[in-house]
């Protein structure tokens, strides 16, 4: 999964911020959101991300893994994913 290469994309105050010039759209990621899409960036494994969520905030590992997978469908919904 890597984040399509047509979108333009800064992280501000832990927040990611979008933009996805196809659509004219901007989106705004929490700090959940947003550690998700940068391990994204880096590459990595999608199974993995649950564990690094884990690591960083107070959730059990199901719903990190819930949360992952609603999230990354809802990215490629939106077309920011490939």
């Amino acid at each position: 999964m890597k984040i399509s290469k047509a979108l333009a994309w800064r992280v501000i105050a832990e927040n990611a911020y979008i933009v996805d010039p196809r659509t004219s759209e901007l989106h705004e990621m929490n700090g959940t959101a947003t550690l998700i899409w940068k391990l994204l960036e880096r590459g990595e494994e999608l199974e993995k991300i649950p564990e690094r969520l884990c690591d960083e905030f107070d959730v059990d590992c199901e719903t990190a893994k819930s949360d992952t997978v609603k999230l990354i469908n809802r990215m490629k919904e939106l077309s920011l994913l490939e």
